[in-house]
C-alpha cells in the first residue's frame, strides 16, 4: 500500500512536470510555482542531498545572470528567477524520482503516446467526432492558465480551431514538433533499454513519432539508429562503404529534393536580400542565421532571456520568435556555458547507458546527437524537461556519493 502510494505521488508529480513543460494551458508560473513547493517538499521529507556538482552549475547560471546585468546595464529579475524556478525544478523531479526517473518518463510518453493515437486517428477515420470535441473544448478552458489561442482538452492540442486542425499528431503539447522531441527522447531511452523494434512500447511511441511528420524527429530517428547498427557492423571496410553511401545520399538529396538544398538556398538568398533582421520569415535556417548575428560579441555569456536583450533587432529590425533551440541557448547563455551542458549531458547519457552495460562509445554518440538534432526543431531549453535529461548523472554516479552536502 506504501509503494502503491509512494508511485502514485511520483507519477503526479511527474505529470504535472511534464505538463508544465510543453502542455499550452499548463505552462505558467501559475504551475510552476507550486509545482517547486511540492518538488521542494518531497525533496527534504525523502531526505535527498545536493550535489555538489549541481550547485557548480546553478552558481555558474547565476555569475552569467549577473555578468549579462553588468554587460547591458539592465537585470530582468522575473526572467532570471524563472528561469532558475525551471532549471532547479528539473534537478528536484529526477532526486525525488530517483532511477525510477526514466522508467516512469518512458511510461507516461508511452501513455499520452497511445491517448493522442486514438484521438489522432478517430478524426481522421470520423471527421464529424472532430463537433464532439469542439463541445469539450470550452469545458477546458477554466485549466488555461498559460493564456493559449489554442484549442485543447489538457490531454490533446488541437491547435488554434478544432474544425481546422492540421493532420498531424500534437499530442497534449504546444505543436506536433515538441510531442515528438519528448517522443524521440522516451523512445531511445526505451529501446536501448528494450532494443526490439517490435516490443509493444517501442512499436507505440514510434508510431506516435510518425504521426508528427516531424521532419526533424525523422532525422533525429535515423541518426540515432546509424550510431546504434553502425556498432553492430564488425568490418572496417563494411563501416567505411557505409559512411560514404551515406555521405552520396546526403549529397545527392541536397542537389535533388526541393525541401533541401533548393529550400535553403532559396533562405540564404533572402537572407541577402532583405537582410537577417529584415524579414519575418520564420524558417529555421534564417532563425540560425539571426542567432548566429545576435551571437557576435556576446559570445562568452550570452545575451540572457530577456526581450530586452536577446535580440539585435537594429533599424527596422522585426521580432521573429526563436524555433531553432540549439542556436538560442548558445546565445542565451554563451558558448561556455552551452559546452558545461553539453558536458552535464554527456555525463547522464553515459552513465545511464553504463548501468545498462551499454559502454560502446557509439551508443552515447548516438544518443546525444539525437537529443541535440531534436533541438534544430524546438526551444526545448525554454521548459523544464530538457534541463532534466542534464541532472540524470546525480541518480547512477556513484562517485557523486562522497560529494554532497
Amino acid at each position: 500500500m506504501i509503494l502503491n502510494k509512494k508511485k502514485f505521488i511520483d507519477y503526479s508529480l511527474l505529470t504535472l512536470f511534464v505538463a508544465n513543460s510543453g502542455v499550452a494551458y499548463l505552462h505558467s508560473p501559475i504551475i510552476k510555482i507550486p509545482l517547486f513547493a511540492l518538488l521542494f517538499a518531497f525533496f527534504i521529507l525523502r531526505k535527498n542531498t545536493l550535489n555538489i556538482s549541481f550547485l557548480f552549475f546553478i552558481v555558474t547560471l547565476f555569475i552569467i545572470s549577473l555578468l549579462q546585468a553588468l554587460k547591458f546595464q539592465f537585470f530582468p529579475l522575473i526572467t532570471v528567477i524563472g528561469l532558475f524556478v525551471m532549471v532547479i525544478n528539473a534537478y528536484f523531479i529526477v532526486k525525488v524520482l530517483g532511477d525510477k526517473f526514466i522508467t516512469y518518463y518512458i511510461n507516461l510518453l508511452y501513455t499520452l503516446a497511445i491517448i493522442s493515437l486514438v484521438i489522432y486517428s478517430s478524426m481522421l477515420i470520423i471527421p464529424p467526432i472532430k463537433i464532439l470535441y469542439s463541445y469539450l473544448v470550452p469545458i477546458f478552458h477554466i485549466f488555461n492558465f498559460g493564456h493559449s489561442p489554442h484549442d485543447g482538452i489538457l490531454i490533446y492540442d488541437f491547435g488554434t480551431s478544432v474544425e481546422k486542425v492540421h493532420f498531424r499528431n500534437s499530442g497534449p503539447f504546444w505543436e506536433p514538433g515538441a510531442f515528438a522531441g519528448y517522443l524521440i527522447v522516451a523512445y531511445i531511452f526505451h529501446f536501448l533499454k528494450v532494443p526490439e523494434i517490435t516490443n509493444k512500447k517501442n512499436m507505440v511511441l514510434l508510431i506516435a513519432i510518425i504521426t508528427t511528420l516531424s521532419t526533424t524527429a525523422f532525422l533525429a530517428l535515423f541518426i540515432f539508429f546509424f550510431f546504434v547498427y553502425f556498432k553492430k557492423i564488425k568490418n572496417i571496410l563494411l563501416k567505411i562503404s557505409t559512411v560514404m553511401i551515406i555521405i552520396a545520399v546526403g549529397i545527392f538529396a541536397y542537389n535533388t529534393l526541393d525541401f533541401l538544398g533548393e529550400k535553403i538556398e532559396k533562405q540564404w538568398k533572402m537572407a541577402e536580400e532583405k537582410g537577417i533582421q529584415g524579414s519575418d520569415n520564420s524558417q529555421r535556417f534564417l532563425n540560425i542565421l539571426r542567432d548566429i548575428y545576435s551571437l557576435k560579441g556576446h559570445e562568452f555569456v550570452g545575451r540572457g532571456g530577456s526581450l530586452k536583450t536577446r535580440f539585435d533587432l537594429g533599424p527596422g529590425g522585426i521580432f521573429v520568435i526563436p524555433t531553432v533551440g540549439l542556436t538560442d541557448v548558445i546565445v542565451r547563455y554563451g558558448i561556455p556555458f552551452f559546452i558545461l551542458i553539453l558536458f552535464f549531458l554527456y555525463r547522464s547519457v553515459c552513465l545511464y547507458l553504463k548501468q545498462l552495460n551499454h559502454k560502446n562509445v557509439l551508443y552515447c554518440m548516438g544518443m546525444i546527437s539525437a537529443i541535440l538534432t531534436t533541438l534544430l526543431s524546438e526551444v526545448y531549453f525554454g521548459y523544464s524537461m530538457y534541463w532534466s535529461l542534464l541532472f540524470i548523472q546525480f541518480v547512477y554516479n556513484s562517485n557523486e556519493e562522497e560529494k554532497r552536502i
